[in-house]
């Protein structure tokens, strides 16, 4: 009775019960069978250890991914594969690392998103670089050439990203087959190369400074798995992004970035522990989340949202109040429509303009900081306790990058006001925070052609600091 509820399906009997992809009437057939495939995946690989170890009790076992799910989006979900499953089944997980394709290189924020998604499924015990491209990918991709300068900037990427060590692909280039003289750190005469030469230096350098992971930060942009599977569901069969979720979390992550300010990936168990959580597209709340977020924002936590938020709970049964469900309490909003257009906005006496779609939304018990131009509430801030949630009503993180983009504000405007950043470095500099149990370092990079002179601030402390063009430096910042 209750599958056919779910489901709503008429089954007798449990024996009837088959997949099938109908999703009109329930979207919930596609999203558990996201699920299943999932704990699958990790029940085989459980069983496989299981086996392995019983006639090996002494090496660590790994199970490898392309990237990270969150940065590959729809790509890696049909597989399937879950990083974050993954771990649970091995000792250790590790990524092919290849952000230099014949389409381009992978963008810098994009590459620190994939070290840190990954980072967050290692449940923060690290992970290992188990291919980290060396070079052409293979004879006719000449564009996928890697400079001895991409390569160490890669490497120190994954270093601060919680990468505990890396391997080569390949350490010499392939003799035949498809990919003939493709990869390696030597030539097809075996003659060393300058990305060698780095690969000797990088030796020295995981010497001096040891495995090192990232700094915890103030800002957890949440992921949850059910909000994936669902939004897979709900978009499948319209011509709009399957990945809205995923590029919503990426762009929240990307326009912090950009500010200056530090992001986790997190899961629904790690919210405590942060200042600061971003809901963007979140649209399963249940009972239980909603509790949860509800504990979190009493006890001081801010919570910022966008786009939809708790439009259904686990079983995707639309919430009885939108937006939020049972979280709604804390909103300060009642859902009443949504619209494309009239996106236009006033914050602080200058005109700003939405993305994608407005959640039209009369006012409850909030306080209204910015009002589109129907006067709608545009922005919306209700306090709780010691805490608050602040409420986009229309798409922030999933603009980023885009036309109109509102992101890079917003990032800008939350940064300054819960005094988010930790880490400052001057411009066009960029750093990453990482500890190694002794010090806290700064992985400071230079992604420009031309050296650069400047200052690195952190913890009260400031220092002048110089890196040559398209280099990166390590900094010791503060003994722990």
């Amino acid at each position: 009775d209750k599958l056919n509820d779910v489901w709503d399906r008429c089954y007798h009997d449990f024996d009837d019960v088959t997949y099938n992809p109908w999703i009109w009437m329930s979207i919930m057939p596609a999203a558990d069978f996201g699920a299943f495939r999932r704990e699958s995946v990790a029940l085989f690989l459980a069983g496989w250890c299981d086996a392995i170890r019983s006639v090996d009790d002494k090496h660590p076992l790994i199970a490898d991914n392309i990237g990270s799910m969150i940065t590959n989006g729809v790509g890696i979900y049909e597989r399937p594969q879950d990083d974050f499953s993954l771990k649970g089944a091995v000792d250790e997980i590790g990524m092919s690392f290849y952000p230099k394709q014949v389409n381009g290189t992978q963008p810098i924020n994009k590459r620190w998103l994939t070290f840190d998604s990954f980072f967050a499924s290692s449940r923060r015990e690290g992970f290992y670089i188990s291919e980290m491209q060396t070079h052409i990918q293979a004879m006719f991709n000449p564009t996928t050439a890697v400079r001895p300068y991409e390569l160490k900037q890669w490497c120190y990427e994954a270093m601060a990203g919680g990468a505990k060590g890396l391997i080569y692909w390949m350490w010499r280039p392939f003799t035949k087959g498809l990919q003939t003289t493709g990869r390696g750190l030597v030539d097809y005469k075996e003659r060393s190369t300058e990305r060698l030469v780095f690969a000797k230096e990088l030796a020295k350098t995981v010497s001096e400074y040891g495995v090192t992971a990232p700094v915890k930060s103030k800002v957890g942009i949440l992921y949850d798995p059910l909000c994936e599977d669902f939004q897979i569901a709900y978009t499948k069969c319209y011509s709009v992004d399957q990945n809205i979720y995923l590029n919503s979390i990426c762009g929240a992550y990307s326009a912090l970035l950009d500010a200056g300010v530090r992001a986790d990936i997190i899961t629904k168990n790690e919210i405590d522990a942060y200042k600061v959580l971003i809901l963007s597209n979140h649209i399963v709340i249940g009972k239980e989340m909603a509790e949860r977020l509800d504990g979190f924002v009493n006890a001081g936590g801010i919570i910022i949202c966008d786009g939809k938020i708790g439009q259904v709970d686990e079983e995707s049964m639309l919430a009885s109040m939108l937006p939020g469900g049972d979280f709604n309490k804390l909103m300060g909003l009642e859902y009443l429509d949504s619209d494309y257009e009239g996106l236009g906005f006033s914050l602080g006496g200058e005109r700003k303009r939405g993305y994608y779609s407005k959640e039209i939304c009369a006012l409850t018990d909030g306080e209204v900081l910015a009002s589109f131009d129907d006067g709608a509430p545009a922005i919306v801030k209700k306090c709780t306790g010691k805490g608050s949630v602040i409420t986009f009503n229309t798409y922030v993180w999933y603009s980023h990058g885009k036309e109109h983009g509102f992101s890079d504000e917003a990032a800008r405007l939350l940064a300054d006001e819960c005094e988010l950043r930790d880490v400052t470095v001057s411009a066009p500099l960029k750093a990453r925070l990482a500890q190694n149990g002794e010090y806290i370092l700064a992985y400071v990079f230079n992604y420009t052609g031309n050296d650069v002179s400047g200052k690195i601030s952190y913890d009260g402390e400031e220092r002048d600091i110089r890196v040559a063009a398209n280099d990166s430096v390590i900094v010791r910042l503060k003994k722990i």
